[in-house]
């Protein structure tokens, strides 16, 4: 029986880390909670405005600190929920979690509908020699090759149970997913996104007709740190946008409302006077006339929704993101047959603004939720899970 839940990060504490995995409803289940920190490990240089300072989270400066503490701990009531992809980096983390023979868990709900997804065998490839040509890519590809091969040989062990929304959700497993698939116990659950959108009973937000923006934070998200990745010249970012806001503004006869993103904390007036609403997108976006974006776990809301979705870019965006971000704005947007322009050099088609009832049914089920649990709400899934779980 589990008596104790940890969940296992290397990024600080915030709420939404909490609200990710119901830490009040375990003491509600008599069940210990707590989090294991591996930011001085992994991120030592990261410190985030919303970071939380509470009992019940320990912090480690050393694998070697933490492998003393999983050699002690209870092997038989403890779970740990891995909040990590699995990449090269973190196999010395995994061989521990392997060498103590802890319980493992991951909650696989953000997948995103992401570029290359449905590639084919040739196009794999051509991708993985171009990749190879660079030093950085060919560290990262035979590291990642290695954290495989160890789990294939079991010197890794796959997860415990993996909880997971849609049928592509287990794929934020990281790298050996399919492995996992194979050899884990898999439950289905929902995506974040659709148990908020389910349990989302506001009064509107908004008065009057609106069009809706879907902030990513983009110049400044701090996971672009973490990742020691290049981003948008805010200054250029912020023009274009608000270019754009002003002619669609125009066009509709609507006002641009910005649902800020959950970490952002902008200190200046960046969208120009335009209302900036945080914490809010579900409603935002569940009430708009049109909703616009880059590319957002939070579209799940427009399509939950039916709202028509306008996937935008820029020269700023393809420059910077040409193999990232930019394609997977183009991918999201084919693949739900959605509008999408790149705004420093196209005029807005009204008649391109529509909705695929289709293509938001076959999104819903590939990355949202399963026939399974669609009715049900995932936080009662998975504690049912582990209060139930025996091995």
């Amino acid at each position: 029986m589990i008596k104790k839940v940890i969940v296992i990060n290397y990024q600080p504490t915030t709420q939404q880390l909490l609200d990710i995995y119901y830490s009040k409803r375990w003491k509600e289940e008599k069940i210990d909670f707590q989090i294991f920190d591996l930011t001085k490990i992994y991120n030592t240089k990261l410190s985030i405005h919303d970071e939380l300072q509470l009992e019940g989270i320990a912090y480690f400066s050393s694998l070697n600190e933490l492998a003393q503490v999983l050699k002690n701990n209870s092997k038989e009531d403890t779970i740990y929920f891995v909040h990590i992809t699995f990449y090269y980096k973190v196999i010395r983390l995994f061989l521990l979690l392997t060498k103590y023979q802890c319980k493992i868990a991951f909650l696989g709900k953000g997948m995103l509908d992401l570029y290359g997804l449905n590639e084919n065998l040739i196009t794999k490839v051509y991708k993985k020699f171009n990749q190879l040509i660079s030093l950085k890519y060919l560290y990262g590809f035979i590291g990642n090759k290695i954290g495989f091969l160890l789990k294939s040989a079991k010197l890794i062990k796959p997860y415990d149970i993996v909880f997971y929304s849609g049928s592509y959700g287990y794929n934020t497993i990281g790298i050996g997913s399919e492995i996992d698939r194979t050899f884990s116990k898999l439950i289905p659950i929902n995506s974040f996104d659709y148990d908020d959108f389910m349990s989302e009973n506001e009064p509107q937000i908004v008065d009057e007709p609106y069009i809706v923006f879907i902030d990513d934070f983009l110049p400044f998200h701090r996971d672009f740190e973490i990742l020691n990745i290049k981003t948008v010249d805010p200054d250029h970012y912020f023009k274009s946008l608000n270019i754009f806001f002003g002619k669609i503004e125009k066009n509709q006869g609507l006002k641009v409302v910005i649902a800020a993103h959950p970490k952002s904390n902008y200190t200046e007036d960046v969208f120009e006077g335009r209302k900036t609403i945080k914490f809010k997108s579900c409603n935002l976006i569940k009430n708009a006339s049109i909703v616009v974006t880059h590319f957002s776990t939070a579209i799940s809301f427009a399509i939950l929704a039916k709202k028509p979705l306008i996937f935008i870019y820029g020269f700023e965006i393809k420059n910077v993101f040409a193999s990232s971000l930019y394609l997977n704005i183009i991918n999201v947007a084919q693949n739900l047959n959605a509008y999408c322009l790149n705004i420093d050099e196209e005029e807005i088609n009204d008649n391109a603004i529509l909705i695929d009832d289709l293509k938001y049914e076959q999104y819903k089920y590939k990355f949202l939720t399963s026939r399974s649990s669609e009715n049900a709400y995932s936080e009662n899934i998975v504690i049912d899970a582990i209060k139930n779980y025996r091995k």
